[in-house]
């Protein structure tokens, strides 16, 4: 299935800390109810999608692991595009 969504996030925070920060990608199950049906996680942070060329993760297959246990092996993959711009930057194609 494809899930074509575009997400937009303003921070305003210090590059320090801004490199520093996080990023989770969580998938979860949506025909359960349940809150705990995540199929798979993927953690990264901020600094590494800067320091890619063009500041930019373009069409990049993620691989979803649990996230209470790594080393449980892939739970599923995820295609993602994702950048980090300044003011005035436009998002590559």
């Amino acid at each position: 299935p494809c899930f074509p969504q575009t997400f937009y996030f303003n921070v305003f925070e210090s590059p320090s800390e801004l490199f520093d920060a996080p990023v989770f990608i969580t998938v979860v199950d949506s025909r359960s109810f349940r809150a705990d049906s995540v199929i798979g996680e993927f953690r990264m942070d901020v600094e590494s999608i800067y320091s890619e060329p063009k500041h930019a993760f373009l069409r990049k297959w993620l691989l979803l692991s649990d996230p209470e246990d790594f080393s449980a092996g892939a739970k599923g993959y995820l295609k993602v595009s994702a950048c980090v711009l300044g003011p005035g930057d436009e998002a590559p194609v």
